[in-house]
């Protein structure tokens, strides 16, 4: 993508970041490591940029939810490990001993990630390179693991070290002995034992009894009284274990040079694989620092774009945890639509902040850095980052503050393309403002042409009113409550802000006189314009609250929705389990009636209809049909509903008990359609349209039929019939009724046919403009009942009659 500018060259030092990279840096577990951190540079490769990005997501997750990661053994040898490319160098001890416990912890990175899913970005860098098994048990061999050489790392060495150890046991005892000699002859002071001198083993004795010992003088005290001498008995013996000692490290560099050829031809994979457990500790160090402070991955666009939200300067945000206080999060969006923000407002409101906040955000997604931004953030890649923060005046360069904003300015217009992000604090200050404000509003409109994103801080009237003037340009002000007279440190996109420039002076003490003499030259239209500046921000930030109030109340609606949604369902199982439960009993009671039944017939037979024995099992009968009916009684079927906030509402369903409307009679639903239902009236059975039946409960049904048996049911119904049928008339005439009376009267007949057993009705409807009659076939073709209908005979009506024909 071509070279990368970041402006400055104090950059890092301007945003406060060189802090932070010392901060992340502390937290490597190698020096290897802290160097990477401290090396990671700005990039818009947006391939190096994702795989970053995803792997640091990914072990933010591993620090914040899963198991603790393997932390043991980072360090890189791979300075060591280039030795090996002269067949005449090997590898120290302690290099082996470091090379042993990194390829032990990159096994156990391996070992971590072949045992999880969900993060295949790091498992995929951790299987990048082999696992070296080989290389690490030919190591693990010779280097116990503290770093020492294994006695056992040969035969010759076990061999020789433990001769070794003989001979150093056998001096021991002999030192002992002649030295316990010593001192009960008053030779050797009290508590004095065996030591080294110059590598030799000695004894201390008093100088006035030198030429009492056959010994050699090793060392003497700073007095001159006490002599370490070595005795001439054990001189043999330990030029023995020198003898040895020498054979030794003979074994040894035989074995270091075996193992480090052994490792030469690994030795390129063996360093890639050292880089490897550098970028884990890299990785790792800057992950800890987002769970500490909060990073987060955005999302990276192609686009000139961005937009972050809720950002947070991390220097900041770890002062003000440490005072207990909250950080205002910042949310800016730059894209098509404005490409440019100015930001006004009070001074110390929180100008600079938000450059610097939105600086170290960019600069830390393109150098590696999980940035300080909320989830859903959006933010492209920059080829340049450019920034003018602070003063940057030089004596040694002759430079004046103004002097070195302009210089920036220059190298801001000579550099600055569609993928740069420009961040000026203080635009135009440092001069005459009138001038000033002329040449910032120039360069403004050049940086607006060059479709270069930019967010710039200013307190002049003109920059604010460029908004109003051209197409990409916004205005931001940072929030300022003057009922307190404290900045909020929040920004408010839309709208520019006041400078609160007099009630800032007046709140400092400075006398009222002057500050309304200020007034007086600072003009009308000016303290107008402020005046409906801060009433601007005012009304805004009304209606923003009113917006989060009707927010919340909707999702709290939503909640109170979802709330009954769920109760409603729950009582919609609850009514299913129960009318199951009912089922359940009701088949348990028919069979053993049924049981109960079939017995008694078989007794009635066995006894041959004898008197008494057949009214003994009547008497059963009727006793296990009154506890059948107690038992149903205890059955309590639910009321369903139809829905949410509405009046309970019966349904009709096969096996409710249901009463013709407008009489008493009673009977159970058979069989159920769409309009119709087939009802049981004890042996009989009749067709009638659903709304003509209500409901009853079970128990009013069985009252009912207990009182007047199933007999009487039957025969109250039959007068019933008997009544319609002689007051039915196949035929009515419904001209003149309205299209609801007329629908009511064609049911009705319908249902009397269905009760009385007539097959063929007539409606007269008339013919006028055929309204009515469509509108009465239309019900009766939603009838199951109907099975045709028609234009009756020419010379019986024609059209204006329809015939219909029952099933």
């Amino acid at each position: 993508m071509g070279s990368n500018r970041v402006y400055p060259r104090d950059f890092e030092q301007k945003i406060g970041f060189a802090v932070i990279r010392e901060q992340i840096g502390a937290l490597a577990l190698s020096e290897k490591g802290r160097e990477g951190v401290m090396m990671s540079q700005f990039s818009s490769d947006k391939v190096y940029v994702s795989s970053v990005q995803h792997r640091l997501s990914e072990f933010k997750t591993i620090l914040m939810l899963d198991a603790p990661f393997p932390a043991e053994g980072y360090g890189d040898e791979s300075e060591a490990l280039r030795r090996l490319r002269y067949p005449d160098q090997s590898l120290l001890l302690e290099e082996l001993h470091r090379i042993g416990q990194a390829l032990t912890a990159l096994t156990a990175i391996q070992q971590y990630f072949e045992a999880r899913d969900g993060y295949p970005a790091l498992g995929a860098l951790a299987s990048s390179v082999p696992s070296f098994a080989m290389q690490r048990e030919a190591i693990a061999r010779i280097v116990t693991p503290s770093g020492g050489l294994r006695d056992d790392a040969s035969p010759r060495l076990q061999q020789l070290r433990s001769q070794i150890s003989a001979r150093e046991e056998n001096i021991a005892r002999r030192l002992s002995a002649i030295l316990s000699s010593a001192q009960r002859e008053g030779m050797s002071p009290d508590g004095a034992s065996p030591t080294l001198r110059g590598g030799r083993p000695v004894i201390p004795i008093l100088a006035t009894y030198r030429k009492r010992f056959a010994a050699v003088v090793q060392d003497r005290s700073s007095t001159g009284q006490t002599l370490y001498v070595e005795p001439y008995e054990v001189i043999e013996i330990q030029n023995d274990i020198d003898d040895l000692r020498q054979a030794e490290q003979e074994e040894i560099v035989r074995l270091l040079k075996e193992l480090s050829n052994m490792l030469r031809p690994d030795a390129p994979t063996l360093i890639e694989a050292m880089q490897i457990l550098t970028q884990f500790d890299v990785l790792r160090a800057k992950a800890l620092f987002a769970v500490r402070v909060g990073g987060s991955m955005p999302i990276l666009v192609d686009t000139p774009t961005l937009y972050v939200r809720e950002a947070h300067h991390p220097l900041l945000l770890q002062t003000l945890r440490q005072q207990g206080r909250e950080c205002v999060p910042l949310t800016v969006s730059l894209g098509t639509e404005g490409r440019i923000l100015i930001i006004s407002g009070p001074n110390a409101g929180g100008k600079s902040l938000s450059l610097k906040t939105v600086a170290t955000a960019v600069y830390m997604l393109q150098c590696g850095f999980l940035p300080l931004v909320g989830e859903n953030s959006e933010m492209c890649l920059f080829s340049d980052l450019l920034i003018d923060i602070g003063d940057a005046q030089s004596i040694e360069n002759d430079l004046s503050t103004y002097s070195s904003h302009l210089l920036a300015m220059r190298y801001f217009l000579e550099h600055a393309t569609s993928r740069s992000l420009c961040l000026i604090d203080e635009f135009g200050a440092g001069t005459d403002p009138l001038a000033g404000g002329a040449i910032a509003e120039a360069i403004l409109e050049k940086l607006l042409s060059s479709m270069t994103l930019a967010i710039i801080t200013t307190h002049y009237s003109n920059l604010k009113g460029m908004a109003s003037k051209y197409v990409g340009i916004i205005n931001g002000a940072m929030q300022f409550d003057i009922s307190t007279m404290r900045p909020q440190y929040r920004l408010e996109i839309g709208s520019p802000g006041s400078s609160y420039a007099f009630e800032i002076a007046h709140r400092m003490g400075l006398p009222a006189d002057v500050t309304l003499r200020a007034e007086e030259i600072a003009g009308e239209d000016y303290i107008n314009l402020e005046r409906q500046l801060r009433q601007v921000a005012k009304d805004r930030r009304y209606w923003l609250r009113k917006r989060e109030e009707m927010r919340r109340k909707s999702q709290e609606t939503q909640r109170l929705q979802e709330r009954l949604s769920a109760e409603n369902d729950a009582v919609k199982e609850r009514q299913r389990q129960i009318i199951e439960k009912a089922r359940v009993e009701a088949r348990t009671i028919l069979r053993e009636s049924n049981r109960i039944i079939e017995q008694t017939i078989r007794e009635i037979k066995e006894k041959q209809a004898e008197s008494s024995a057949t009214k003994a099992a009547r008497v059963r009968l009727a006793e296990h049909s009154a506890a059948n009916d107690d038992e149903l009684a205890k059955v309590e079927l639910p009321v369903t509903t139809t829905g949410l906030g509405e009046e309970n509402v019966t349904r009709i369903v096969v096996g409710s008990k249901v009463r013709f409307m407008g009489t008493d009679s009673m009977g159970e639903v058979v069989t159920l359609n769409a309009h119709t239902a087939v009802v049981s009236l004890g042996q009989m059975l009749t067709t009638v349209n659903v709304s003509r039946l209500e409901p009853v409960s079970a128990s009013d049904y069985r009252k009912a039929t207990r009182v007047g048996s199933s007999r009487t049911l039957v025969s109250d119904a039959a007068k019933e019939i008997n009544v319609r049928r002689l007051n039915f008339s196949a035929r009515i005439d419904i001209r003149g009724y309205r299209g609801e009376e007329a629908i009511s009267a064609v049911q009705q007949l319908i249902d009397d046919a269905c009760i009385v057993g007539q097959k063929q009705v007539s409606i007269l409807h008339g013919k006028g403009n055929g309204v009515l009659r469509e509108r009465i076939r239309t019900v009766l073709r939603g009838m199951p009942i109907v099975e045709s209908y028609g234009d009756a005979a020419e010379d019986l009506g024609g059209a204006g009659i329809t015939e219909v024909t029952l099933s």
